[in-house]
């Protein structure tokens, strides 16, 4: 499964004769969880994304209907709802570990990595840049994605820049692009001061009238699928 991870725990006691004879009992639990286990301190991951399940088997390798509970191993990470489950950072840093249970039998144990939570966007220059006659790249783009606890920038996250204004039924008809990639999207990862590391900046395409303005949205999300708030509105770009 592209980016997820399989885990399967079976009940392997000294001799076959320890499995439970009964072909629909319960012998294993097989555990879906992300490839990568991230979750940020006072985020709830699955709220928005399921990302972690959990299904018991039998014998046979069927599903069984069964309750399963989920548990936190450490205090890391506090246990919302273990049933869906819904689970959330409880600290700002550490490695939770998380573990399925139906009655005595435990799934394999995932370990997340507890980051620091994604607060909110903050401009660090203007949301309206202009382009002036014989120009062909924009200035910079420049927003800072920042925690409040503690209070700083935050580095290794990835923004998400995307035109959405004019919209441009076929890309290849774009009269504007994005000077990295040349695209219509440009995807970033944030510096040890919470802007993107690499310059985002729009360009003219060659031969092409650009038009008056070009809107841009900035997309980050946690990894619980919740967006990161902060920006009241979009990037303008005026060409002239």
């Amino acid at each position: 499964m592209t980016g997820r991870s399989r885990t399967l725990l079976l009940l392997l006691a000294a001799g076959c004769s320890s499995l439970n004879s009964d072909a629909n009992g319960v012998v294993a639990i097989e555990v879906t969880s992300p490839a990568t286990a991230v979750m940020e301190d006072r985020d709830t991951i699955n709220l928005v994304t399921t990302t972690l399940s959990a299904r018991a088997l039998n014998l046979n390798g069927d599903s069984v209907d069964v309750r399963i509970v989920w548990t936190s191993a450490d205090t890391s990470a506090r246990i919302i709802d273990s049933i869906v489950p819904l689970i959330a950072g409880n600290g700002t840093f550490g490695a939770p570990r998380i573990q399925a249970r139906e009655g005595s039998l435990g799934s394999p144990v995932v370990a997340y990595q507890l980051r620091s939570r994604s607060d909110t966007l903050a401009l660090s220059g203007s949301d309206s840049i202009v382009v002036p006659s014989g120009i062909d790249e924009s200035d910079s783009l420049q927003v800072a994605l920042l925690t409040y606890n503690p209070a700083g920038p935050l580095a290794g996250r990835r923004m998400i820049f995307t035109i959405v204004s004019p919209v441009f039924a076929d890309p290849a008809d774009r009269t504007v692009e994005f000077t990295d990639g040349g695209g219509l999207a440009d995807t970033v990862t944030t510096g040890t001061n919470g802007q993107p590391q690499t310059r985002v900046t729009l360009t003219r395409r060659a031969g092409k009238t650009a038009p008056d303005s070009v809107k841009v949205t900035l997309t980050v999300t946690r990894p619980s699928g919740r967006t990161v708030p902060g920006l009241a509105r979009p990037f303008t770009v005026y060409f002239e």
